[in-house]
């Protein structure tokens, strides 16, 4: 049997990525790990920074409280006489003959007062 004259093609094939696949994997490997030690250490400052700021929070939270108290203490009428009497201001409290009791509805706004008057609410 005769053979045949056939040429050899040569195939170029590669197997694999080759070299410049391996450099891109390995530099979204140490890409994809910067990113991470830096997400991390974003997480704990950002923490560091919500536990300074929750405390000046309850500090301020805790001050107002005080002022509310010194507030109301001073509101009251012991509070109110003990004033008085720092200021040497001579007061006395109205007698009853000396309040003015406001209806209901004269105790808002006019307009509003008016409106709900005429819609049938109840003050």
């Amino acid at each position: 049997m005769a053979q045949r004259n056939r040429k050899k093609r040569k195939t170029n094939k590669q197997h694999g990525y080759g070299f410049p696949g391996m450099i891109a994997g390995a530099f979204l490997v140490v890409v994809l790990g910067l990113t991470y030690v830096w997400l991390g250490s974003r997480s704990e400052q950002l923490g560091r920074e919500i536990r300074v700021l929750e405390a000046r929070q309850q500090e301020l939270n805790n001050a107002f409280r005080q002022e509310e108290s010194r507030w109301a203490r001073m509101r009251s009428p012991q509070g109110l006489e003990s004033a008085l009497r720092r200021w040497n201001l001579d007061m006395q409290w109205p007698t009853r003959g000396q309040v003015v009791w406001l209806p209901a509805e004269e105790a808002y706004d006019d307009g509003l007062a008016q409106h709900k008057v005429r819609s049938g609410l109840t003050l």
